[in-house]
């Protein structure tokens, strides 16, 4: 029997930011049906913003079936059951995480305030360390959220899937060009949140007929 097509490290990874950012809007709202199934993976992937990514550079790729998907969300978990998953960059960032996790004094006026221009008022501390190390980079508030958030939601879907997380195709020296690669992961990103709010707004709607 002949093996099926082989599934890119890039199709690995989304897998991973789908499921890791699905389990943050779980600590966000407290919902545990935020945190996604194989099956709701597979209907995220087949979305259009994530065409893209899946397709590769070859064009060549599909959307992964529900049997692989489900290895590997195995395999994330494994890694978190070993400790080889640092949990803890997912937890919300606040001024009682500085013991376990330190910043300059300099980079909290910052933090506070993008966390108060945060819709949901949370902050994990993966972001909180990408916002710090892009701030000096990237001036305008906006643009830094965006670009901190994508590189955010990439390094989670690596960690969680044991990929190194190599961002040398989005980055460049000025923050029109970082901007300029990670166009399609932002759009993908602004659409994805969009989409969530779409579908909140439906369910408060449909729950009041």
């Amino acid at each position: 029997m002949g093996r099926g097509p082989t599934v890119s490290d890039e199709v690995k990874i989304l897998i991973g930011e789908i499921w890791g950012a699905s389990r943050v809007r779980n600590r966000i709202y407290d919902d545990e049906n935020e945190v996604h199934t194989a099956k709701k993976i597979r209907a995220e992937l087949e979305k259009p913003f994530y065409a893209d990514r899946i397709k590769g550079r070859d064009g060549k790729g599909k959307v992964p079936g529900i049997s692989y998907i489900y290895k590997v969300l195995q395999t994330i978990k494994q890694r978190e059951t070993n400790n080889e998953y640092d949990a803890t960059l997912d937890a919300e960032w606040s001024l009682g995480t500085l013991r376990a996790h330190p910043f300059p004094p300099e980079a909290i006026p910052l933090l506070l305030k993008i966390r108060e221009q945060t819709p949901s008022k949370y902050l994990s501390v993966r972001n909180a360390y990408w916002l710090y190390w892009l701030h000096r980079f990237v001036e305008d508030p906006t643009e830094l959220s965006e670009i901190s958030a994508c590189y955010c939601l990439y390094e989670r879907g690596c960690d969680l899937v044991g990929i190194e997380c190599d961002t040398h195709v989005f980055d460049e020296a000025t923050p029109e060009k970082t901007l300029e690669n990670l166009k399609g992961f932002i759009n993908s990103f602004n659409n994805r949140i969009v989409q969530i709010i779409y579908d909140r707004l439906n369910e408060k709607v449909d729950g009041g007929k």
